[in-house]
């Protein structure tokens, strides 16, 4: 709400540059979601610019109250498990910072009756791009045992994801839901990487070409679930990678990875691991985690492979690059 408006005003806040206020696509979302011929805007970004006020204006706007959409209740197709979010080390650090009070008027805006109901929660596994640092829980060159892994997961704990994880659990089941948490790795520690390559950004191929690092690499995603568990957190399953094909990235974790790369680390190493950890069908595992625009390829890819295909659970999709509707 800004200074000088009554309750109820709505604005678009916009991280720039990333969604500058220039972007169409922006525009679009705020005369959708808006419904007036302008929407005032704050803008904040790290070259310091701080919530900085201005206004977007268009020719034909959209009226949010004229937009329909039909649903048939005589023609069922899949179930939806539910809606959620992320919950990043920077939600959670401004999460753990607020008094009592405030942290549970959050709870009930995201996980309470009054509020969203939201029913599916994504965790980082390891540090991501909301993330004030890098971290992992085995920084040991070379553990291949995960010996040295931090079985209490104490950077997670310490920044307070593991409570908040908790929390919303907590408030959830409070009204009868329960959140489905999975989890999402942007970069393995930087000893399985190609070069010692740093977390942020990434060689290709990431990971090193000796299987024992592909091996490793498993078996860490296989702890940080156990270690989530012993927490208090159940993990439901994973992704394999986040955005895995976004080979130009040097801002941020990641780890590339080609389609036949991401099915065979499927298929010999993380599928097999988490199966003799967790039994079969134990932990669910979502290939790709990218784009909708190259999801066709990497589906024929992965699960033509009748070995890879059979520990497949689903596709993580995000919904950048524009239309490609009928890649979905």
């Amino acid at each position: 709400r800004g200074r000088g408006r009554g309750r109820g005003s709505r604005f678009c806040f916009v991280p720039a540059p990333f969604h500058h206020p220039s972007t169409a696509a922006m525009k679009l979302l705020c005369a959708f979601s808006m419904g007036a011929a302008a929407v005032e805007f704050v803008v904040s970004s790290r070259s310091g610019m701080k919530l900085q006020p201005g206004t977007w204006t268009w020719d034909s706007p959209w009226n949010a109250v004229d937009m329909a959409v039909s649903i048939s209740a005589n023609s069922p197709q899949q179930k939806v498990m539910g809606f959620g979010g992320a919950f990043t080390e920077a939600s959670a650090i401004h999460f753990k910072s607020l008094s009592a009070a405030k942290q549970e008027e959050v709870l009930e805006l995201y996980f309470g009756r009054t509020g969203h109901q939201y029913t599916v929660g994504r965790v980082p596994i390891n540090s991501c791009d909301f993330s004030p640092q890098s971290y992992s829980f085995d920084d040991a060159a070379d553990d291949f045992e995960m010996a040295q892994f931090d079985k209490e997961v104490t950077h997670d704990r310490d920044n307070g994801m593991i409570d908040f994880v908790r929390a919303a659990s907590t408030k959830a089941q409070s009204i009868g839901n329960n959140v489905v948490v999975y989890g999402s790795p942007w970069s393995p520690p930087s000893w399985m990487k190609t070069g010692n390559h740093a977390m942020v950004g990434s060689a290709m191929p990431c990971l090193k070409s000796d299987p024992r690092y592909h091996e490793a690499w498993a078996k860490y995603l296989s702890e940080w679930m156990t270690a989530y568990e012993k927490a208090g957190v159940e993990v439901w399953g994973l992704t394999v990678q986040n955005e895995p094909a976004f080979y130009s990235n040097n801002g941020w974790e990641a780890c590339s990875y080609t389609a036949a790369e991401e099915r065979d680390f499927i298929k010999n190493h993380l599928g097999p691991q988490l199966e003799s950890d967790f039994g079969e069908g134990g932990k669910k595992i979502m290939m790709f985690d990218w784009n909708k625009d190259s999801l066709v390829d990497w589906a024929d890819t992965i699960l033509s492979d009748a070995e890879a295909a059979k520990y497949v659970w689903g596709v993580g999709l995000h919904w950048y690059s524009g239309n490609f509707f009928d890649q979905v």
